[in-house]
């Protein structure tokens, strides 16, 4: 595991994005179609409507590793 995710467990769209030099838009689509791990910390709620994505670090390691990432 990097040494940035050491210790975490879930990482906000934004720090994954910011980390891995994409769009927030792009992990956004790739949470949705399963490229990436995570959870929506909405899902199941009554009266969410939107999602509140999370990545699992394990996920973006994954990821960072297979990018030959930072």
């Amino acid at each position: 595991m990097t040494p940035r995710l050491r210790g975490r467990r879930l990482l906000t769209v934004r720090e994954f994005a910011d980390l891995a030099d994409v769009s927030r838009h792009q992990v956004r689509a790739m949470l949705r179609d399963g490229r990436l791990g995570g959870r929506d910390l909405n899902a199941g709620k009554p009266g969410r409507t939107h999602a509140q994505w999370r990545v699992f670090a394990s996920e973006a390691d994954r990821y960072l590793r297979e990018r030959g990432g930072r």
